[in-house]
């Protein structure tokens, strides 16, 4: 990733219907600058998905996804929730969802609870413990990225998520138990739960 982003990429990028940024990254610096340079290539009505490093490149920068943050959703943990609004989380996470999404004119999927920028918010409780495996928030923020490259709006999108990444760890309880999966066995649940949505 160290140096200029080539010219390939930045024309998949254009291309695409919907990016992903920030699972795997593991450079600050680097993917700051991964960032502003999908954000310019990003299409006129392509969607945008930041997790992990990528929400830490964006913190403190509410301006940087510009015209893009309608199209956007962020899928913060909690550190990276607390990053993003730069203190401390209440217990209360509609509200710490709504803010960031408010601070960040974005929708936002934050631990089960879906906020958009004018205050709406939605809530997913079925999670369970196991789904804090590591890995789980990236195949998260993919499923939100595959529900967007099909055609839905970005709060359609986050919700529907929420709900197949909980139902997907639920699912995977019965043969592993509540603690025993990993991250990649959450993604071979994923079409199954969703065609019985």
């Amino acid at each position: 990733m160290a140096g200029e982003l080539s010219d390939h990429l930045l024309a998949l990028v254009n291309e695409a219907d919907v990016v992903a940024i920030g699972p795997g990254l593991d450079d600050i610096d680097e993917t700051l600058k991964l960032l502003r340079g999908v954000v310019g290539a990003v299409g006129e009505h392509a969607g945008i998905v930041l997790d992990a490093y990528a929400l830490g490149a964006l913190s403190g920068q509410t301006d940087l996804l510009g015209s893009l943050a309608s199209r956007a959703v962020l899928t913060p943990n909690l550190s990276e929730a607390r990053r993003l609004l730069d203190h401390d989380l209440t217990d209360d996470l509609d509200a710490e969802a709504i803010e960031v999404a408010q601070r960040y004119a974005t929708v936002v999927s934050l631990y089960g609870h879906v906020a958009s920028p004018d205050g709406d918010v939605w809530r997913e409780e079925s999670a369970d413990v196991g789904l804090g495996t590591s890995g789980s928030g990236d195949v998260s923020a993919g499923i939100v990225a595959g529900l967007m490259a099909r055609g839905c709006e970005p709060a359609q999108a986050a919700c529907w998520a929420a709900y197949v990444h909980s139902v997907a760890g639920l699912r995977l309880t019965t043969t592993f138990g509540r603690t025993g999966y990993l991250a990649r066995e959450l993604v071979d649940e994923v079409a199954t739960t969703l065609s019985m949505v």
